[in-house]
């Protein structure tokens, strides 16, 4: 199991995250992808690997601006499947991508096909820089 996030919006354009069993979100300098921003909280959200569902699961960890799925706000853990769009606050936008194969509520076939956004989404050029401990961490300009 493996997966990434990675941006190609606004100020965190050209981030990018691999995992496999979990990260964390916030702003708070101990999280796997620190996003320092006033919209995210310190604990904003977790991605983490359930395998007794064979998925990702997101998990809003009572941030004040919310996590959002595909448009969706994540009230509930919620599953992740083959690629989604994941919101951090009201700006930090992210594409979610299972790297190693299909989750199990996903016929066989769909592995098979080609996805365009998946062709799209490997052609990102730049990484959020990270230390030996694998967090990244995007802050915006004080002028901003």
């Amino acid at each position: 199991m493996s997966a990434r996030l990675f941006s190609h919006w606004g100020d965190t354009q050209g981030v990018e995250v691999a995992f496999e069993e979990e990260v964390t979100i916030g702003r708070d300098a101990g999280n796997s992808l620190v996003l320092d921003f006033s919209a995210v909280s310190s604990q904003h959200a977790r991605i983490s690997f359930d395998p007794a569902q064979d998925c990702y699961v997101v998990e809003d960890l009572g941030s004040l601006n919310g996590t959002r799925v595909d448009g969706v706000r994540a009230q509930q853990p919620m599953r992740l499947d083959r690629l989604h769009v994941l919101k951090f606050g009201r700006i930090c936008e992210f594409v979610f991508q299972r790297l190693d194969g299909v989750s199990a509520a996903r016929p066989a076939a769909a592995a098979e096909t080609t996805d365009p956004a998946e062709s799209e989404a490997g052609d990102l050029g730049t990484t959020a820089s990270d230390d030996s401990a694998g967090e990244h961490a995007v802050t915006r300009d004080a002028e901003d």
